[in-house]
């Protein structure tokens, strides 16, 4: 499992997880990055957890989708205002 949110990411030990840094917030590249690393890290779901992530992945899904990437979207409740 990859976890990952935007600036700097915690390094810790795990065989199972790792914690990656998306880089500094763009507005204007959100999915574009977010397939990037989804290709970079063999990562074939995605779940996207604030609001203005949702919006554009769901724009680009059939992106998504062309490279095999599933996009889960979470709960009304489960979602980071941003």
């Amino acid at each position: 499992m990859v976890l990952a949110d935007y600036g700097d990411a915690p390094q810790f030990p795990s065989d199972k997880y790792c914690f990656i840094s998306i880089g500094e917030r763009n507005d204007t590249i959100i999915a574009h990055n977010l397939l990037t690393i989804c290709l970079d890290q063999a990562v074939d779901t995605l779940m996207p957890l604030y609001d203005f992530e949702i919006e554009e992945v769901i724009k680009s899904s059939v992106l998504f989708q062309e490279f095999n990437v599933n996009i889960l979207v979470p709960e009304k409740g489960q979602v980071i205002s941003g």
